[in-house]
């Protein structure tokens, strides 16, 4: 017996207009009573997904599945919750098995060549896109667009641009025509015509301005950034020590420093490393700030009690731990986010046996590539839409970093990414001896990292899947006529970074 029609529609309606846990309510109740209805079984694992209820939606697919296992419908929705919680083995094999079961869906072979590409898996990804075309999307302009994207990958330029003019881009999703530009912009920069790649790369960034979510406020994240700046060089320190007893169960260091400056690279060198695991992006500090209420500001550091502390620093030990399980005790966790550069001071109020290390690169090419990149968009990403507000970004985090340096007595170590290419051991020799760590030979073998862990969650992963190479240092120079508007605001940071000889 199957659910009426108009329940089904409302549970559809509801997904459309984001009302999920209403969905939730609703779906479970006629879930009760039509017990093998699959499609209220996709729709509150699809609400379960939205919410970010990965355990749960994964539950609710595989109930369905055993109700009805040949479904290519609920297996493929099935991968891309496996996917979300970082299973991609199990979601790629849901991925194939709904395509064993329907070999013409769509859904189903995007999914699968997405994942292999996102994972940098070159070979099956060509694999996947011939299977793709064979089954009747060779004029799928998303299909086209990952063919384009492989080949300029693998420098077939030709090839790139006989796909590339095969898709209507106006007829594309504003998502995908960001993909497109960002495609066209290193087409054309392969080919050294560095002026048409800068405008391709302002198209991208053009549209996903005219789609940028009403919710996100990116001036404002630079504004907060300068409001702790001024905290910080207005007011004064007071002694913390009162409250500094710390009985940190763990070892912990934190990588700051600004997107796109080699972050992904340090954190794959470092976690080839037995006693050192990295935690990528992960939301540790959001939760200590979520558990505080705001960020805070120096006076309200200078206020802080132990009680309060202490649960500030249960917060993220709390979630630490819910992304980790058990850990042996002699590991080091490194909690890789760049733009934590922002909350040294608290995280060292609340850790002050933390160590600090700051991935730099040469401001321009710094500013130059996060303008470049196609990032998902949040408060502070958005502010790389323009030169202009991306300098401003990398000024303000850098003026608060030596604020805290000023103040602070850390525990830092700065390390340059064109040091690691250019000398990877005699970089990480000393870097390691920091962290308090005897050397190990397996940090050098960092291709074999990558490759081993997975999905980075950042457009660099392609990059420190690959050996080490020079192309990415001074890029910058090929754009020096657009970056001469934002030099004012990157020359300070130059010549303090060391990088003087390297100016225009």
């Amino acid at each position: 017996m199957a659910p009426p029609p108009d329940k089904i529609n409302g549970l559809i309606a509801l997904y459309k207009q984001g009302r999920l846990e209403e969905l939730l309510r609703r779906g479970k109740v006629l879930s009760r009573k039509y017990p093998n209805a699959i499609i209220v079984h996709n729709l509150l694992g699809a609400a379960n997904a939205g919410l970010g209820r990965l355990p749960e939606a994964i539950a609710v697919y595989m109930q369905a599945l055993e109700i009805t296992p040949d479904s290519a419908d609920v297996h493929n929705n099935l991968g891309l919750a496996l996917k979300n919680a970082a299973k991609y083995d199990e979601a790629i094999a849901s991925f194939v098995k709904a395509l064993q079961i329907k070999p013409d869906s769509a859904e189903a072979h995007i999914n699968l060549c997405t994942i292999y590409d996102e994972l940098n898996k070159e070979a099956d990804l060509e694999s996947a896109l011939e299977a793709a075309q064979d089954n009747g999307l060779e004029e799928n302009p998303y299909i086209i667009l990952l063919l384009a994207k492989s080949a300029n990958r693998n420098k077939n330029y030709g090839e790139t641009l006989s796909y590339l003019e095969k898709i209507d881009m106006e007829r594309l999703p504003p998502k995908d025509q960001r993909a497109y530009f960002n495609i066209f912009g290193t087409y054309y920069e392969g080919l050294e015509l560095f002026d048409k790649a800068f405008a391709q790369f302002e198209r991208q960034n053009e549209i996903a301005g005219a789609m940028l979510p009403p919710k996100l406020d990116p001036e404002a994240y630079v504004d907060g950034i300068a409001r702790l700046a001024t905290s910080w060089k207005t007011g004064a320190v007071s002694d913390w020590s009162a409250t500094a007893e710390t009985a940190e169960e763990m070892s912990l260091a934190f990588l700051v420093g600004f997107p796109r400056s080699g972050t992904t690279l340090l954190d794959t060198v470092l976690l080839g490393h037995p006693l050192i695991t990295v935690l990528e992006e992960k939301p540790m500090v959001a939760r200590m700030r979520d558990a505080f209420g705001r960020t805070p500001l120096l006076e309200d550091l200078n206020n802080l009690t132990g009680s309060q502390i202490r649960r500030l620093r249960k917060a993220y030990l709390d979630e630490l731990r819910r992304r980790i399980g058990s850990a042996d005790s002699d590991t080091l966790f490194v909690d890789k986010h760049p733009m934590n550069i922002r909350s040294v001071g608290f995280i060292h109020r609340v850790f002050p046996r933390a160590k600090f290390v700051l991935a730099l690169r040469h401001p321009c090419d710094c500013v130059l590539s996060c303008f470049m990149q196609n990032f998902m968009l949040n408060d502070a990403t958005a502010n790389f839409l323009s030169l202009e507000q991306t300098a401003k970004l990398y000024s303000t985090s850098m003026e608060l970093w030596g604020t805290y340096t000023a103040n602070l007595d850390l525990e830092t170590f700065l390390v340059k990414y064109e040091d690691i290419i250019r000398d990877l051991r005699g970089t990480a020799e000393p870097l390691i001896a920091f962290l308090g760590l005897p050397w190990d030979d397996k940090v050098l073998e960092f291709q074999e990292t990558a490759r081993s862990r997975g999905l980075i969650p950042t457009p660099s992963y392609a990059e420190v899947a690959r050996p080490l190479y020079g192309q990415a240092v001074g890029k910058w120079k090929n754009y020096s006529e657009q970056l001469k508007p934002v030099l004012p605001l990157l020359e300070p940071w130059i010549d303090q970074f060391g990088y003087r000889g390297e100016r225009m």
